[in-house]
């Protein structure tokens, strides 16, 4: 009897034995501290992706736990090393906290973003960078234009005078450091468009050779080409010839590209038309955009390609669309249907291949605020927004119109509101948003061990 018990004891125990050892946790199971996970961009956009790395996700079906600070993030797979998870749509610094295999390991995650508010003269029109990636701007206030420094939120007069009552807008020249003002002469009565050097001192330099009265902008385009906007027409001079004239709606903007060839307009819409692209030499259509109205334009700092966010077509509910076209063939290389709302102005990262814009957003008490969407400028593809928090909003609702210009020495962006043409905004103070940059290149944060 006793050794038929003996006898079947070992054999029990080795079919039992399974079942323990699946009680408690497998070796294999475990995350040794010798296995790396890694955040790809410890420094990143809110709103956009947290990327893990690590070769402990290879071959598994489990994914892990992830909290930053209290907040639980839902994680994903992306390939068979790297998970991610949807950040949330604030700024700050965090701790980072991964659970998985039965142990935990630590990091910081910071969600960069809005860094404070001030305000300066009211802007009475679009202003015009000085130079690529500077926070000095030539701009119009209520009665003359003005040097601002978005850094500073200063700005010092010149002795130009300027009025909206004629010219919205200070208009830009195919000549460095010049644009065209207009103002007013008397009650209701317009004088003749100029064209001012503003450095390196202030001083006319030519005049507009056209008596129309715009009412919106004037541009010189090129020696012989100017392009005046009223609030319905477009037309185009050439050597004293018309050679564009068509419907437009409130275009109060043009771009020109970096080596002045082309010149895109800005309209709220173009009647049945789409939005066009102009040869600045002989002042005609080059092509036009895949959008019925856009409020936003850059092109690329080689002139190649030209990004642009508009409406799709004119029809209540329209698709909001941002495109990447040939500057030359206006073929579209690439297009973005997803957006929220049109956006109101663009710049692209000088350094990194990110793409800035901005829409606002309404708040249910304190006006409204500008919203920086993020996008990768190779795929327009959205990787992350940032906004102020509630209490930094406009000094007037709803922000008039807002412009965007980036400081490429500090990495910083500036949103700023414009008057416009609505009357309704005489008197008030721009408010200026700074907001911070992820950098263009970080090193990848190692996680460490630690107790669960």
């Amino acid at each position: 009897m006793a050794a038929s018990l003996l006898r079947a004891f070992p054999r029990r125990f080795a079919l039992l034995s399974p079942l323990l050892l699946s009680c408690s946790t497998m070796p294999s199971d475990t995350l040794p501290d010798s296995v790396e996970v890694r955040v790809a961009d410890p420094i990143a956009w809110p709103a956009g992706k947290l990327v893990l790395v690590s070769s402990a996700f290879r071959a598994r079906t489990d994914l892990p736990d992830i909290r930053l600070d209290t907040l639980v993030l839902t994680a994903a797979r992306d390939n068979d090393s790297t998970v991610s998870a949807d950040l949330p749509d604030t700024s700050g610094d965090f701790q980072l906290r991964l659970q998985y295999r039965g142990a935990a390991r630590i990091g910081t995650v910071t969600l960069v973003g809005f860094t404070g508010r001030t305000e300066t003269v009211p802007l009475t029109g679009w202003p015009i960078p000085t130079s690529p990636g500077s926070p000095v701007m030539i701009a119009a206030s209520e009665s003359n234009l003005v040097r601002l420094d978005l850094s500073a939120g200063s700005a010092v007069d010149l002795p130009v005078a300027h009025s909206a009552a004629c010219a919205i807008s200070p208009g830009p020249s195919f000549r460095d450091s010049i644009v065209v003002a207009q103002s007013l002469v008397a009650i209701s009565t317009c004088g003749k468009p100029r064209a001012w050097q503003f450095a390196p001192t202030v001083l006319a330099i030519d005049s507009v050779p056209y008596t129309n009265a715009a009412d919106r902008l004037w541009a010189h385009l090129a020696p012989d080409t100017w392009l005046e906007t009223e609030h319905h027409l477009l037309t185009i001079f050439h050597s004293g010839q018309v050679t564009l004239n068509e419907q437009l709606e409130e275009g109060e903007r043009a771009i020109l590209s970096p080596d002045r060839s082309r010149a895109v307009v800005l309209t709220t819409g173009n009647g049945l038309l789409h939005v066009p692209v102009l040869l600045t030499e002989p002042g005609t259509l080059a092509y036009r955009l895949p959008l019925w109205s856009a409020e936003a334009a850059a092109f690329s700092l080689d002139g190649d390609t030209l990004y642009a966010a508009g409406a799709s077509v004119f029809a209540a509910g329209a698709l909001a669309r941002v495109v990447a076209v040939d500057a030359a063939t206006g073929v579209v290389l690439v297009q973005n249907d997803s957006l929220e709302q049109e956006l109101w102005d663009m710049v692209l990262d000088p350094d990194a291949p990110w793409l800035y814009g901005v829409r606002l957003a309404n708040l249910v008490a304190g006006g409204a605020q500008p919203v920086i969407e993020v996008f990768d400028r190779h795929t327009l593809r959205f990787l992350g927004r940032v906004r102020p928090p509630a209490n930094a909003a406009c000094a007037f609702w709803p922000c008039g119109q807002v412009g965007l210009a980036i400081h490429r020495a500090t990495r910083t962006l500036y949103a700023f509101d414009v008057e416009g043409w609505g009357a309704s905004f005489s008197g008030t103070p721009t408010a200026i948003f700074r907001f911070e940059l992820v950098p263009v290149s970080q090193l990848p944060e190692i996680l460490s061990p630690t107790t669960p």
